[in-house]
């Protein structure tokens, strides 16, 4: 049959030409039909390894978590937002060096560079870029004038989860020059959707569909900027230390598309947990997660424990350094019971010195111990302020450091009364709460003014009070532009003293009772 060259016999022999060897291959999606990808993240944890005062936190609970969790599912993604760097003596000892064994040993696979991480200056970043096992991130700087960065920062990554490509890309605040100290070599791009938008088209075009953008901005601009986006699939953020009421939130990007949004809090308290489903094209189709408090529900991992034990052995020399001198006794039975001290004037000049604030004020019960003339020892500091807390700096109306001063004065909450610098409060003992400031003044150089209700103010304090602790709420409820990591506040008052010795602070007419 068909043994002549006929057209029936010609057709039948292009379908079987056709039908056995195809001209080119189908191309293959990355993103299989149904895919879960399950990340945990951290951020801002400021070398806050232990638990904290409170038994919340730190790296050996972390491990634990994280150990179930692989068991589980090998194909887990671990990133963090930024700003391991600055906030207790683990930094002030090792300068970052003891990020490295501990984020190598906790197994993350990329971060994004924090503010903080510019503190100490290129060299001892760039120590710490070279010792971890993973990408450090920043899209929007540029080091390549840097003699020690140059090289050792990427734009973006391309991470193998289970046989699937995921790309990661990192964007730090702008900010980073007014808020840290990085080289003039260090440049930092301003336009951080333009160049996360030209990242994630570079990867599509690499043919990776699912992509992560890792932020150290803030929360709110990672919400405002992610209906600007193309292509990108979750934002992972820092340096608000926010802990979502929603959490993963999920937006709408230029596209249409949905993007999941999250962030995981502070000093190593918590860890965000994404699972996100992605469909055959690559895009979001369902999520779900939660923000884990490390609570004394998980066990502290015994290998993590033994190198933190390892790492902190050295750090009792410091304790016994001395950093300068008083030049008369500081005691804080002085600022019990509703009264300016001068322990308080002290740590609140410091404050006001380290931020350029407008005025500075902290509650008496963060003061713990005396100060005694002679020499002051690191560990008297520890002593004084034994918290660990970051100082903040807000913006804050008038009218609203009024309130804050209302309930300073009239609470009964123990170590609520407020020990200020750059400011001089007058307040009435018999007037009903709420009526019992008389008046407010700010110094302004070396002329004092009127506190106008409806001027904003620039006020530095500490993240307790800013989180509305000692039941100070309209710092949290009100404060605007909060920046609440400028610095650890023992660390801000070593540096106040080393430059000031002998210190003298007095806390003359700051604060008087009428």
């Amino acid at each position: 049959m068909f043994t002549k060259d006929t057209p029936m016999r010609r057709l039948l022999l292009i379908i079987l030409l056709f039908t056995n060897f195809p001209l080119a291959p189908a191309a293959e999606s990355q993103t299989p039909a149904a895919y879960t990808l399950e990340i945990f993240h951290t951020n801002d944890e400021h070398a806050h390894h232990r638990t904290d005062q409170d038994g919340v936190g730190g790296a050996a609970r972390l491990a634990t978590v994280l150990s179930e969790a692989r068991t589980n599912n090998p194909n887990v993604l671990l990133l963090d937002a930024g700003d391991r760097f600055s906030g207790t003596l683990f930094h002030y000892f090792y300068k970052g060096e003891d990020q490295i064994p501990l984020m190598n040993a906790l197994g993350y696979d990329a971060m994004v560079l924090g503010n903080h991480e510019f503190d100490n200056g290129s060299q001892t970043l760039a120590t710490f870029i070279s010792g971890v096992d993973f990408p450090v991130l920043a899209a929007n700087v540029d080091v390549s004038a840097d003699p020690f960065l140059n090289g050792l920062i990427e734009p973006y990554t391309v991470l193998d989860v289970g046989g699937l490509q995921v790309g990661v890309i990192g964007i730090v605040t702008p900010a980073t020059p007014t808020i840290s100290q990085p080289e003039e070599t260090v440049v930092f791009g301003e336009d951080v959707i333009a160049i996360a938008n030209q990242a994630a088209l570079e990867l599509t075009e690499q043919g990776i569909t699912l992509i992560i953008l890792l932020t150290h901005q803030g929360f709110t601009e990672d919400l405002n900027m992610a209906p600007q986006l193309k292509n990108i699939d979750i934002i992972i953020g820092g340096h608000s230390n926010t802990v979502p009421a929603n959490y993963p939130l999920e937006v709408v990007d230029a596209d249409g598309n949905r993007v999941l949004v999250g962030q995981a809090g502070f000093h190593g308290r918590h860890v965000g947990h994404m699972t996100a489903g992605f469909d055959g094209s690559g895009h979001i189709a369902s999520s779900r997660g939660s923000v884990i408090t490390l609570n004394d529900t998980y066990a502290e991992d015994p290998e993590i424990v033994a190198l933190l034990d390892e790492l902190e052995a050295p750090l009792a020399t410091i304790t016994d350094e001395v950093i300068g001198q008083s030049a008369f006794d500081y005691r804080r039975e002085n600022c019990l019971g509703g009264n300016a001290c001068d322990l308080g004037a002290l740590v609140t000049d410091a404050m006001l010195a380290a931020t350029g604030a407008d005025l500075a004020v902290i509650n008496t019960g963060a003061l713990r111990d005396d100060l005694l003339h002679g020499d002051i020892t690191y560990g008297n500091i520890l002593s004084v302020l034994p918290f660990a807390n970051q100082v903040s700096v807000i913006q804050l109306a008038g009218i609203d450091v009024i309130a804050m001063f209302e309930h300073g004065v009239s609470s009964d909450i123990p170590g609520a009364f407020p020990q200020v610098a750059g400011i001089r409060v007058i307040w009435r003992s018999e007037s009903p709460p709420g009526q019992r400031i008389a008046s407010i003044d700010i110094q302004n150089g070396e002329e004092w003014v009127i506190l106008d209700p409806a001027q904003t103010y620039v006020v530095a304090t500490v993240d307790f009070m800013r989180n509305g602790g000692d039941g100070y709420t309209v710092l949290a409820t009100n404060a605007k532009n909060p920046y609440d990591s400028f610095g650890l506040l023992d660390q801000i008052v070593v540096e106040y003293i080393s430059a000031n010795s002998p210190v003298n602070s007095v806390a003359t007419d700051r604060i008087r009772r009428e």
